[in-house]
């Protein structure tokens, strides 16, 4: 099934199609702007763009796991941080080059390829930003990076947590994560537990019903990305506790709650 977005349309408004189940969208000529959230989380396989676009916001497609292909347009677009972050199956992304990219905006998909997630370049030949990609103070060809996911049942966290090492000298991990080589989708980690008969998840039928959420540990700085609904001290306090976001456990720079509202939790100026 395909929507097909009206003939005349300028802009699409933020979280307007949030947690689509259609696998494909029809975007009108004459669409200029995609505003933040507005289709994140959604079922989206192949994003096909218009030549009149000019504009895709904070986290448009965010957390759209399923989504395989997109095809931006040739001209000059603004393509704002996280937009395409999440996005695990994104294996095609056409006219990328010449774009203007916020930071992390294809993290998942440059990592794939081998690529540096803030610039783009090799990295096995990091030389291009002379160690400064947005904001990160010496670059030594050593990514670490720590990811975990989390559903809350109502009582306690279900947590899956590995530590990928995408590139360089290897490097500590925490000792509760599990080392593998990449985290898979929600969807994808829960039928893992579910097939390993984990209790934690008896009598849950379905990932989708109870309120879930990521946690990214990168060169010391922490995203936590929840649902709104998390967002509250108790919660908050048991993934802390969960993933080991403490200075006495990881030499942490900054963590940052990361919802609709983005609200920010820091630790220590970087």
């Amino acid at each position: 099934m395909i929507m097909i977005i009206p003939q005349g349309t300028v802009r699409i408004p933020r979280h307007q199609f949030k947690n689509l189940e259609l696998e494909e969208v029809e975007f009108p000529e004459g669409l200029q702007e995609i505003h933040a959230h507005s289709f994140r989380n959604s079922k989206l396989r192949r994003v096909i763009f218009p030549s009149t676009l000019r504009k895709i916001g904070f986290g448009a497609f965010s957390s759209c796991d399923r989504l395989e292909e997109v095809i931006l347009p040739r001209g000059a677009v603004s393509i704002g941080p996280l937009a395409f972050s999440e996005c695990e199956s994104l294996k095609t992304v056409d006219n990328l080059s010449g774009k203007g990219i916020g930071e992390r905006a294809f993290y998942e998909y440059r990592l794939r390829l081998h690529l540096c997630p803030w610039c783009g370049a090799n990295l096995d030949d990091h030389d291009c930003c002379s160690g400064n990609c947005f904001g990160i103070d010496r670059w030594n060809g050593s990514l670490r990076l720590y990811k975990g996911l989390f559903w809350w049942n109502g009582n306690e966290l279900i947590t899956v947590k590995v530590h990928c090492q995408a590139s360089g000298a290897p490097s500590y991990s925490v000792q509760f994560f599990e080392k593998r080589a990449k985290l898979e989708s929600h969807e994808k980690e829960w039928n893992r537990l579910k097939n390993s008969g984990d209790k934690r998840i008896k009598g849950i039928t379905d990932y989708n019903t109870i309120p879930r959420g990521r946690v990214e540990i990168d060169d010391g700085i922490v995203r936590v990305f929840l649902h709104p609904d998390l967002n509250r001290k108790d919660i908050v306090k048991s993934i802390f506790n969960e993933f080991g976001l403490s200075e006495e456990i990881q030499p942490l720079k900054e963590i940052r709650i990361i919802n609709d509202h983005s609200a920010h939790y820091r630790i220590r100026n970087l």
